[in-house]
């Protein structure tokens, strides 16, 4: 800090006066901005340094770097770390130093949920509706993002960094068998869907109706899906994996006893997934016996 000065003091009179405790709590929660603190009561960055160390006050970049779990994925040894890591891999990116999920506002509570376990004090970012000057609308988002080079460096160590989109990927020595299934319903969140349609078929001169339902899993990378439909195989469950016809890979299945399989390993003792689509899943489940 610099010398302490008379106009130094002033301020800090001024802050002493003024700056309260629920003042800091906004601050720590990142709803208020220092700059605003210091254009409202005409202080600077000194005089605030001075009055956090009188205060007994942690910056909010201090605390919220030894809140991050900077060794999250390193090893992979928990539930909620599988399921972040699969969610990260479907549907989350590195931008520089920052791990960066964004999602549509509906999912909203999925993004607090891995929020509160990675680092709880970081402030999601809303992100209104835009709308490019093709006409493409992008829905209002909200951004899930923090910097922090351990955490980086080591899903880059694991072959699943940057421009992980387009890398060949390989979880076998990332994730345990045990931890697969949160792996999976984290991916699965990120890029899976569960569909069902009626469907009628005619064999001779007899027309049978039926529910076709599908659970599926898209990428780009078919690695990571041969190696999930593996484990799905390991498990008992018939899969296949397949390609569609834009460039993307598909494991899954569409067979009603082998959905609800999935269905029931999916979501046995899990404690982390995403609200609309394991309610969807119930539904669609419910409907179709």
């Amino acid at each position: 800090m610099i010398k302490k000065t008379a106009k130094t003091e002033q301020m800090l009179e001024i802050l002493r006066q003024n700056f309260t405790d629920e003042d800091y709590k906004e601050y720590i929660l990142g709803n208020l901005k220092m700059k605003d603190v210091y254009k409202k009561y005409e202080v600077n960055q000194n005089a605030m340094d001075y009055f956090f160390a009188e205060k007994g006050y942690i910056k909010r970049s201090t605390l919220r770097k030894e809140n991050i779990k900077i060794d999250i994925f390193n090893p992979v040894n928990t539930p909620e770390a599988a399921y972040i890591l699969g969610f990260y891999v479907a549907d989350g990116c590195l931008n520089g130093n920052k791990f960066v999920i964004t999602l549509n506002e509906k999912d909203k509570e999925i993004l607090e949920k891995i929020r509160d376990y990675m680092s709880p004090i970081t402030k999601l970012i809303y992100k209104k509706e835009t709308i490019n000057k093709q006409g493409i609308v992008s829905h209002p988002m909200y951004s899930f993002a923090f910097s922090c080079k351990e955490i980086v460096n080591n899903l880059e160590e694991l072959g699943l960094g940057k421009n992980k989109t387009y890398l060949s990927k390989s979880i076998k020595n990332v994730v345990p068998k045990e931890l697969m299934w949160d792996f999976i319903r984290g991916y699965w969140d990120g890029d899976g869907c569960i569909s069902s349609s009626n469907v009628t078929k005619n064999v001779k001169e007899t027309s049978y109706n039926y529910i076709n339902i599908g659970f599926t899993i898209i990428s780009k990378d078919p690695n990571i899906l041969n190696e999930m439909n593996e484990f799905f195989i390991e498990e008992g469950i018939n899969t296949h994996v397949y390609p569609d016809n834009k460039g993307n890979y598909l494991v899954g299945t569409h067979s009603k006893p082998e959905v609800e399989k999935i269905y029931n390993k999916l979501y046995t003792s899990s404690n982390l997934f995403m609200e609309r689509k394991r309610t969807k899943f119930n539904e669609i489940m419910a409907t179709s016996r």
